[in-house]
């Protein structure tokens, strides 16, 4: 809650607002000047009531308080030119610790934005980095393969020949799937059926989710529609 109250200068004839804070009370230097204004205000009234009073006894009366309240006027007006000079020191101090704190929280805004601007930054490169492998498709890295050809389990895939190396691999697609490596296939001289030769990192990734797999050189990897992965080499 504030209280305004006017001060009435002595050097100009304007109204200046003081704020009042009630859980801090007033200031020295504003309470005299509070009480100088109330004190100038009361004599001029009995100045004037004294001029117009007819009854001698009265007139004296009225003289005393106008007299009181310019003596009252005088004390208030040298304490608050006494204490002005401390106010006003206060007042800068307190706009110069508003300018520091303003500056800190400029740095920290600056800090901040550098920072995420950073890690947009780096996202934005690893994104570019990114390999992205839609099942079914060939793209920069895909082979079609036959497995087990010229059978009742004939299947015809697409496989995909990376770089060797360790990668994050993240699903992108709006399923569950399974991301496999696979070091290659020859057929079964019993069966007749292909089978994977040598089984590499085996991983399953939920919407959205990541993980890591190493792909040996001369390795490919397999996934199965609709499958839709993006992956970062580490």
């Amino acid at each position: 809650m504030r209280i305004r109250t006017c001060v009435y200068t002595m050097n100009e004839l304007e109204f200046n607002y003081i704020e009042y804070r009630m859980s801090g009370g007033i200031d020295m230097n504003s309470f005299f000047a509070f009480l100088w204004f109330i004190a100038n205000v009361v004599m001029i009234v009995f100045i004037v009531m004294a001029i117009r009073e007819k009854d001698v006894e009265q007139k004296k009366q009225k003289r005393k308080i106008w007299l009181i309240c310019l003596a009252v006027a005088v004390v208030s007006f040298i304490v608050f030119a006494a204490t002005l000079d401390s106010s006003t020191d206060k007042k800068e101090q307190k706009i110069e610790a508003n300018m520091e704190e303003t500056a800190e929280v400029d740095e920290s805004s600056e800090d901040a934005t550098i920072e995420e601007e950073s890690e947009d930054a780096s996202v934005t490169s690893n994104d570019a980095d990114a390999i992205e492998l839609v099942a079914g498709e060939l793209g920069t890295y895909g082979k079609e393969v036959v497995m087990s050809e010229g059978t009742e389990f004939e299947e015809h895939l697409i496989v995909y020949y990376l770089p060797a190396g360790k990668y994050t691999v993240k699903n992108l697609g709006e399923y569950k799937t399974q991301v496999s490596v696979y070091e290659g296939f020859e057929k079964n001289t019993e069966t007749g059926y292909d089978e994977y030769t040598n089984t590499g990192d085996i991983v399953l990734l939920d919407v959205d989710g990541t993980d890591e797999i190493e792909v040996p050189d001369g390795w490919f990897i397999e996934i199965h529609e609709p499958t839709h992965i993006s992956l970062t080499a580490k």
